[in-house]
């Protein structure tokens, strides 16, 4: 009865019933002892992620994280069948793992395997196992299967043969699909015939999904060119692919481009975050977002929602040193008021006008921004957290989304100009314009506590630390940035809310083509660095000649509270502050980082000796090539060797452009025009007037090619270009291969002097000319902001280096070939553009510290932040649905 007994057992475990009678039956001799070592790779390496490998019991054992080349070892003892999984992001954004199956003889000695993981020992291994998976497989699983050697070699052989016609035309050796599992000569890399394939070639591992070909933007319907093919895990094989989706695969293959996408329109707009813009976004069915309504810290109509609390904000004591954590105190017993710096006033500008047309000199400049004042426009009293910023019986608001402000232009009822501003602030964008809060580098490392946990500091940092005062505000004799008057309330807790009508341009697009909600601004901080980060995937620092130099004392940042200040730093600001020698732990506020980044186990990136600029300073030339003087009164940046996309394309002989919008004259002319004809009936002042606005309305520090020696000094300059180019570019379909798109200053979005309205107006007439253009069909737009311009955001963030992560920021593509109606929840920032372009168009990462060198994530289900033990961004692929 006891070997009756034992026995029910052991079949009882085998069929999954008992499995945690994980030894019966087995004895030392049919245990297995092996050393395994192999590749993980999809197109790419798989790094920084642990191997599980799983024996017929359940018994786990992991390796250590994959190398740089997917590269891992591990050593196991356990009974076979042995199942092998790595996580990774699949082709369609969803969290999933490879797999690899494996049936070796048991007792004896230690047997050396070679065991690789890629999408096509994923397919066999499922359809082996007769399950899809997403994780490591049970002892159910396993079991269930009765897998064998055979077993494993018929999986094999029936997915091979439906690829095969695949792999015969992209010249993959026999050798190498007889045995993927097996094979010692899989790389992960482009140069291996196998994982070149699954560059052109969309394997979905976690639905066993094979896309071949060229969809033309209808990735559900088969086609002669195209062929959607999912291999059922169990039962009959479909036939081999046709000979049509192989040709188009291999005509791909051989082409320019590794997907259909021969042109990128890059546009890029200021300072909103994604809870900003789309915390109120309610995604297409079958879609998932977080943010502020998903998360339940408000509700549709703007109210707070169930979870407010989780978004409200704490003040805390005074620091002694500069701290990512300081001491809480209690939460704000209401929001402090939002305050008006920042905000564009054109008041004087039919005065000056008038003068000018009399030829009299003006007595006062035209424009000036406000400072430091509670804004008129919002309630005293707010409830401590987010608060919608456009009109709503919910919040008290008074901002209309699409309306200038009655703080800038009064009323009808009470204004006798109320016709002409309200005229002239329209036309130049300036609609719902609210104060513009701080975005500065330590501010914002201070207030995310670098990984943005805890979400409760945003308000508190900003009005206590304001913009630095070194920062000189435009009135002279005006009120400054100071310990008293930091000029920074809760503006940045408001949000613009999509379920109650705002945005609806940014909302249409999202449905119906495809958003991210974990994309990231690359650098802590403001416009300049974000900007020149997306060129370059890296910072300038300060040289001489191109000599390693020290800045003027003056310029250096010191994050260290003032005595006497509650959190007012005491070197910073866009006249001073600016620069940072992370490389040294005893400069100011650099050890809080560094000391933060090693509890991580993350590396800070910052070369010896070296001071990288990480806020604001204009570039090293004037747009004629003339170099930028230096010095403790001069706020630019020496010219850089920082290696630039724009090199790295034209060293391929690819075509590109960087379209700043007013580079010149000719983009405001008619801006000017129409100006010059509301205030005065003619066109008169029209030239006068088109000097100005391009003044106004050049972004000097989103131009960031601007501050590249090699650029400025060559050849390349021409193709710093206007928008006025980029649109006769779209319409007469010469659309360079990769372009960046700049907005003016009015319509970037950015709050003071634009907001998310204008740049919704702005935005609107590029994308109508490019989806207008003859090369629409092979065209992807990518829609996004430089960075968040130091807004309330509630995705947390990953450590990457010294200089970021920062807070999540919109991310949008627009493309026939787009993931349609789609959120995706992949980790990407502003490297991500540099990996799509270099992905698409086969080019290197632009250096060994450049971002764009890190590899692409393994996402949880669970978390926004990827499983890899290293540094890890997507490259936007899994935002296409090629």
């Amino acid at each position: 009865m006891k070997t009756r007994a034992m026995t029910l057992a052991c079949r009882l475990a085998f069929s999954g019933i008992a499995a945690s009678l994980a030894a019966c039956g087995s004895s030392i001799s049919d245990t297995a002892h092996l050393q395994i070592s192999g590749v993980a790779g999809q197109g790419n390496a798989v790094v920084g992620v642990p191997v599980t490998v799983t024996d017929r019991n359940g018994a786990v054992t992991q390796s250590a994280v994959t190398d740089s080349n997917g590269q891992f070892s591990v050593a196991v003892s356990g009974h076979a069948p042995f199942v092998l999984t790595v996580p990774v992001t699949d082709a369609d954004g969803t969290p999933a793992v490879l797999s690899s199956i494996i049936d070796p003889t048991t007792g004896g000695g230690t047997q050396t395997l070679n065991v690789n993981l890629n999408p096509l020992t994923s397919l066999i291994t499922q359809r082996a196992l007769g399950a899809a998976l997403t994780a490591a497989p049970t002892a159910s699983q396993i079991s269930s299967a009765n897998v064998s050697t055979a077993s494993i070699s018929q999986a094999v052989a029936a997915v091979d043969t439906v690829l095969q016609p695949l792999f015969t035309a992209m010249n993959v050796p026999s050798a190498l699909v007889a045995d993927p599992i097996g094979s010692a000569t899989y790389q992960a890399n482009s140069s291996n015939a196998l994982d070149s394939v699954f560059d052109n070639t969309r394997f979905t591992v976690h639905n066993a999904t094979v896309n071949v070909g060229n969809n033309n933007g209808a990735p559900t319907q088969n086609s002669a060119s195209f062929q959607s093919l999912q291999l059922p895990l169990t039962g009959a094989m479909p036939a081999p692919l046709s000979s049509g989706p192989v040709a188009a695969a291999l005509a791909q293959s051989q082409s320019a481009t590794t997907t259909p996408i021969q042109h990128l329109v890059v546009i890029v707009g200021e300072n909103q975050t994604f809870d900003g813009l789309f915390g109120a976004y309610a995604p297409p069915s079958g879609q998932t977002v977080k943010n502020l309504l998903s998360e339940g810290i408000i509700n549709a109509d703007g109210s707070p929602g169930p979870n407010f609390a989780l978004a409200a904000q704490n003040q805390a004591a005074a620091p002694s040193a500069y701290t990512l954590n300081p001491t809480r105190t209690g939460a704000y017993s209401t929001l402090p008021s939002p305050e008006n710096t920042g905000m564009l006033t054109l008041n004087n500008l039919p005065a000056y006008i008038s003068s000018v047309a009399q030829g009299k000199t003006p007595g006062a400049a035209p424009t000036s921004y406000l400072y430091g004042a509670a804004d008129g426009d919002f309630p005293v009293s707010l409830k401590n957290g987010p608060f919608q910023i456009t009109s709503s019986a919910a919040s008290a608001s008074l901002v209309n989304y699409s309306q200038p402000v009655v703080a800038l232009v009064g009323t009808a009822a009470t204004n006798a100009g109320f016709a002409t501003l309200n005229t002239l602030y329209s036309s130049l964008g300036l609609v719902a314009t609210t104060g513009d809060p701080v975005h500065r580098f330590f501010q914002m490392w201070q207030q995310t506590g670098g990984d943005n946990a805890k979400l409760d500091l945003f308000t508190w940092v900003a009005s206590t630390a304001g913009q630095g005062g070194d920062t000189v505000e435009n009135v002279p004799g005006g009120p400054q940035v100071s310990p008293t008057n930091p000029g920074q309330g809760g503006e940045l807790m408001g949000f613009m809310n999509m379920s109650a009508g705002d945005a609806p341009y940014l909302k249409s697009l999202a449905q119906q083509y495809a958003l991210s909600d974990n994309y990231h601004q690359a650098v802590m901080g403001g416009t300049g660095m974000n900007f020149f980060s997306i060129a370059t995937g890296d910072l300038p620092w300060f040289n001489s000649n191109g000599a390693i130099a020290t800045p003027p004392a003056n310029q250096i940042e010191n994050p260290e509270p003032l005595a006497g200040t509650t959190n007012f730093y005491t070197q910073d600001g866009y006249q001073g502050g600016s620069w940072v020698n992370c490389s040294d732990s005893t400069q100011p506020g650099v050890g809080a980082i560094l000391g933060f980044l090693s509890s991580k186990h993350v590396a800070s990136n910052c070369d010896a000796g070296k001071y990288y600029l990480v806020n604001n300073y204009n570039p090293g030339y004037d747009l004629s090539g003339n170099t930028q003087p230096i010095g403790a009164n001069n706020y630019n940046y020496p010219p850089q060797s920082v290696p630039t996309i724009a090199e790295a394309l034209a060293a391929k002989g690819l075509s590109w452009g960087w379209y700043t919008t007013a580079r010149d004259t000719t983009d405001v002319q008619a801006q000017a025009d129409s100006l010059a004809t509301s205030l005065t009936g003619s066109t008169a002042l029209a030239p006068s007037l088109a000097g100005l606005l391009q003044q106004a309305e050049y972004n000097n520090i989103g131009d960031p090619l601007v501050g590249s020696q090699k650029v400025m000094t060559s050849s390349l300059k021409g193709n710093l270009q206007d928008l006025t180019a980029f649109v006769t570019a779209a319409k007469s379909g010469n659309l360079p291969a990769v372009s960046f798109v700049v907005p003016p200053n009015t319509f970037s979005g950015h709050p003071g002097f634009s907001s998310p309205a204008a740049y919704e107006q702005w935005l609107s007439q590029v994308v109508a000319a490019v989806s207008a253009s003859k090369q629409w069909s092979n065209t992807a737009i990518l829609v996004t902001t430089d960075e968040g311009g130091g807004h309330f955001d509630t995705g947390p963030i990953q450590s990457l280096d010294f200089f970021g992560d920062g807070p999540r920021i919109p991310m949008l593509v627009i493309s026939p070939y787009a993931r349609k109606a789609s959120v995706d929840h992949t980790y990407n920032d502003h490297a991500s553009i540099l990996k799509f372009i270099e992905r698409n168009w086969r080019l290197a990462a632009l250096s060994s510290r450049s971002r764009d060198r890190l590899p692409n994530p393994s996402m949880q289900a669970v978390s926004y932040v990827p499983a890899n033990g290293t540094p890890a961004i997507g490259d936007l692929m899994t935002m296409f649905a090629f």
